[in-house]
């Protein structure tokens, strides 16, 4: 599955670049590496002994009001805690609001403004989470609240590597692999005790979803990984049924992240044609779990099992 190319750690690594200057953090975030003046702990810390330019740079600043959504440039406000404005894939200037709560705003760029930043790049952002299994890479697809990180913790719990949660992002036209995202997981109390693991201990990732981030260690490959296969996540009885093109085409509003931001890529229709050419090209499943942490072993123990699936 790859080499390892950096120490990874879900925890704060800080380096001074100059002196005087601010206390910086680095990041291995979507096959990227990132200095923020922000801490986030929710990515990989890079080691500060790395020295590579960084893709990415965030930075505290002043952002205009006026809402602005453009190929290459977007500006907008996250839950009234911060201001924000993305510029060509690489610049991020945050301008923190009175009132502000750090894991609020530390969430907020995760889930939302690293998003716009990938579809600047011309990448499909996925809403998804992702376990590496002895049989592949497997993504799970579905609508907040679907149980997506729930079901990639207990693939986790029985052997598998974390990959990324809530945001998966697909490299570039050609391929499918996906790049290594969050440290770990937001979990609720019901998902931790399902897991064996208490909230007692954890930080709340935000103040708003009452989820809790579970850091989950990582000493893998930090090289782009290939899908292998993705879990569309569905209401109803527990199941595990084969998805066809046409059901998963119509699946786009649920499995592509934030898709009313890709306006704001440099070709749109590229990036919705990745997702496309993924349909033809992936196995797809859907899966219901019916809510009922106890289906979750079988649905687990199913996607750890040798399968042979054709389209």
């Amino acid at each position: 599955m790859g080499r390892i190319g950096y120490s990874m750690q879900c925890q704060e690594v800080t380096r001074v670049f100059r002196p005087g200057q601010d206390v910086q953090y680095r990041y291995l975030a979507h096959g990227l590496i990132v200095n923020s003046q922000f801490s986030l702990p929710q990515l990989r810390a890079l080691s500060p002994e790395s020295a590579q330019t960084p893709d990415v740079t965030i930075v505290f600043g002043p952002v205009a009001e006026p809402v602005v959504s453009q190929p290459g440039h977007r500006r907008g406000l996250i839950r009234g805690q911060f201001r924000y404005e993305v510029r060509e894939g690489r610049h991020i200037v945050i301008d923190r609001l009175r009132g502000f709560v750090a894991k609020n705003v530390a969430d907020g760029i995760m889930s939302r403004v690293l998003t716009v930043l990938v579809y600047q790049r011309g990448m499909l952002p996925l809403h998804a989470s992702a376990v590496a299994t002895a049989n592949g890479v497997v993504g799970i697809c579905g609508q907040s609240g679907a149980g997506k990180s729930t079901l990639a913790a207990a693939l986790v719990a029985a052997g598998g590597v974390i990959v990324a949660d809530d945001i998966l992002v697909l490299g570039h036209a050609g391929t499918f692999e996906v790049f290594h995202g969050a440290c770990g997981f937001k979990l609720s109390d019901a998902s931790l005790h399902h897991i064996g693991r208490s909230s007692v201990g954890l930080d709340l990732a935000n103040e708003v979803e009452g989820k809790y981030f579970l850091p989950v260690a990582s000493n893998g490959p930090t090289t782009p990984l290939l899908l292998d296969r993705v879990v569309l996540l569905r209401e109803g009885s527990p199941e595990i049924t084969p998805a066809s093109r046409l059901e998963a085409l119509a699946e786009w509003t649920n499995c592509v992240r934030m898709p009313e931001l890709i306006n704001t890529a440099p070709n749109a229709k590229a990036v919705w044609q990745r997702w496309a050419d993924l349909t033809t090209a992936i196995d797809l499943l859907y899966v219901a779990h019916g809510r009922r942490m106890a289906a979750l072993s079988p649905i687990v123990a199913y996607l750890n099992t040798p399968y042979a699936l054709t389209h």
